[in-house]
């Protein structure tokens, strides 16, 4: 074990750490933690635009919030082991898939809360937390009350000329306010694409349909409902 990872452990079993934490405090702590991470859990569930495992995704909130709190609750007792703690996750790689910067944000919720109840906050972590669950609702309430439909469109292709993916995107420009790529995958012979769409009527989006499937023969179409896909 290199030496950072031993100066780690010998600060974590000193007792003289855990005697400047108040149990009571902690417990406490630790419920909100769960509390407010299962709360934006539901909310990310809910009210998400990612197209799919919103539901899978949020069951790591909880844990990534109670982890932030406990290192942050253990390093504030003591800097030589904030200085331990640095070394050792020094030599750490994270990595991650996360595509979407709508998953980051909510990560970065988390860890927010995390870190305020390890700071002894809980107060302002609540204040904080509701008033950003808030404006997540509201502003999806909003969007519900334009004229517009949001949905997500999934399309399989097959890799030739005709089918280049400029001219599928030009098609859906057409006939969309807003488009948003949100996902890419190929293999030897298809394309898959996955579209989050901003179109005025359910009508307009049939004509969509109707003009991707005559001037892209054997294309593949699959539409989903954004708050379907939980």
């Amino acid at each position: 074990m290199d030496p950072e990872s031993n100066l780690l452990l010998e600060k974590i079993s000193d007792p003289y750490i855990f005697s400047n934490i108040s149990i009571i405090n902690y417990i406490f702590n630790i419920l909100i933690g769960i509390f407010l991470s299962l709360l934006i859990a539901y909310t990310y569930t809910k009210y998400g635009k990612n197209i799919s495992n919103r539901k899978e995704f949020s069951e790591n909130f909880t844990l990534l919030t109670l982890t932030t709190m406990f290192i942050i609750t253990i390093v504030k007792s003591s800097l030589a082991l904030s200085l331990g703690l640095v070394g050792a996750l020094s030599i750490v790689r994270f990595r991650s898939a996360i595509k979407d910067p709508e998953e980051l944000t909510y990560l970065f919720l988390n860890i927010a809360i995390g870190l305020g109840l390890g700071a002894n906050q809980p107060l302002v972590t609540i204040i904080t937390t509701i008033v950003a669950i808030f404006f997540i609702i509201m502003r999806s309430k909003l969007n519900k009350k334009s004229n517009y439909e949001f949905i997500n469109l999934i399309i399989n292709s097959p890799k030739n000329k005709k089918h280049n993916i400029d001219n599928i995107i030009k098609t859906l420009v057409e006939f969309s306010n807003k488009l948003n790529l949100r996902r890419y995958t190929e293999d030897d012979d298809f394309h898959e694409l996955c579209f989050f769409l901003n179109i005025e009527s359910f009508s307009k989006t049939q004509l969509l349909i109707n003009k991707l499937s005559k001037n892209f023969p054997g294309i593949s179409i699959d539409l989903i409902d954004k708050d379907q896909t939980e």
